[in-house]
């Protein structure tokens, strides 16, 4: 069975720069073969990345591979999501005393 090219979206589930490859989690996938699709040009991509791809059958393996990779711009983050721990405590949010624990560590 030759599987055509077949544009997808999915969510990047596992990535291993050092050994050069990863998965994609996209329901096409999941629905022709029961399994995630491999990545092998990995480019920047990280775990949890959004990404659109052509889903083509490897000959070899007869497993699902991605081509053509573009990750899709995320989403508008507020200036909290962007700032996390930066943002300056409040002693009415601080109830298990972590301001103290700040201030023991700076005195060290």
């Amino acid at each position: 069975m030759v599987l055509k090219s077949t544009k997808c979206e999915g969510v990047v589930n596992y990535v291993n720069h050092a050994q050069g490859y990863g998965w994609i989690r996209c329901q096409p996938g999941e629905k022709q073969f029961g399994c995630d699709v491999l990545i092998t040009d990995l480019q920047d991509l990280k775990m949890g990345d959004r990404v659109h791809f052509e889903m083509q059958r490897d000959p070899e393996t007869e497993r699902p591979q991605a081509k053509q990779i573009t990750v899709k711009p995320r989403p508008f983050r507020s200036m909290a999501e962007l700032m996390g721990d930066a943002m300056p405590y409040r002693a009415e949010r601080d109830p298990r005393g972590a301001i103290e624990v700040l201030k023991q560590k700076r005195d060290l």
